[in-house]
Formats: C-alpha cells, sequence, structure tokens
C-alpha cells in the first residue's frame, strides 16, 4: 500500500495567509525575550560568565495557544492507523500505546536545539549560538514544519551548552 500525502491548493494559501498574519508576528514575542548571565564551569576546570538570552516558555506557550489556526488544531481528530505507512509522531509505538501520550486533551512538546556559526570575513573569528526551540505536536504536520512554528526558549554561546 503507498502512502500518499493529500494536499489542497486553498488550504495551502489559507495556512500562508494565516501563517504572514498572526504566527509571525514579532510584536508578540519581542517583549518576552530577557537576558541574563551566570557562572558556569568550562571543561578545563574554569570558571566563566555567560550571557544567555531566553523567552520565558508558558508566557510563549499561551501567545501561541491563543491564536486561532493554532485553536483549530487542537481540536482535529488524529488520523487512523496504518502500519504500512509511517507519517508522523502518532504512527509510532510509543504514542499509539501510551496510555498518557494518546490522550488528546494533552499538549504534546518536542524540544530541540540546534547551533548556528558565523565567521566574521575580515578576522575569520568564528562566532558559534546554540539555540534550544519548541513545537507543538498537536498542530497538524504542515503547519509543525514551518519555521514559523518552532518557538524559541533560549540562546547561549555553543561553548557554554
Amino acid at each position: 500500500m503507498d502512502c500518499k500525502l493529500e494536499t489542497n491548493d486553498q488550504d495551502d494559501e489559507d495556512d500562508e495567509n494565516l501563517e504572514n498574519k498572526s504566527i509571525n508576528n514579532t510584536s508578540d514575542t519581542e517583549s518576552l525575550s530577557e537576558e541574563e548571565q551566570l557562572n558556569t564551569i568550562t571543561k578545563t576546570k574554569e570558571i566563566k560568565k555567560v550571557k544567555y538570552s531566553f523567552v520565558p516558555f508558558l508566557s510563549s506557550l499561551e501567545k501561541y495557544l491563543r491564536l486561532p489556526e493554532v485553536q483549530a488544531d487542537l481540536h482535529r481528530a488524529t488520523p487512523d492507523y496504518n502500519p504500512d505507512c509511517i507519517q508522523d509522531f502518532h504512527d509510532g509505538a510509543f504514542a499509539r500505546n501510551d496510555p498518557n501520550f494518546r490522550n488528546s486533551t494533552y499538549l504534546k512538546i518536542e524540544i530541540n536545539s540546534d547551533d548556528l556559526t558565523i565567521t566574521n570575513p575580515i578576522s575569520h573569528r568564528a562566532h558559534s549560538i546554540f539555540f534550544f526551540y519548541w513545537s507543538l505536536l498537536n498542530v497538524s504536520r504542515e503547519k509543525r514544519s514551518k519555521q514559523s512554528a518552532k518557538r524559541l526558549i533560549a540562546a547561549c554561546p555553543k561553548w557554554a551548552r
């Protein structure tokens, strides 16, 4: 049996319009960012101060959950399981068998990390920044895969992770 992803061009346009109106609205998130510093011990047992920025998670989640397109996805039905085709996390054994994870009223949050290295072309000095971000698994796969659905938690120098 073949797995086929069904798409609707009108849905894609609607999603894009909604995304431009509210998910990418930076005025909502700019005021949430905070900067702090703390002491950390490096691999060479040296104590260094680390400056990092973070976005308070609960405030970010609350604002995200208020978006109408997110609200619509929270109440959507999960597609039936097809053992011949794994399309999303809910097709995995854990998601299907764990009683708490199967509960549709629970928020399912995925946390990821990534780093970004920027090199100064004049001095060839590299600056590496490490990012932590989250995604809400309750929204559709199509919306979740877009960059605007990734929400920043924190950023710090890569050496301090």
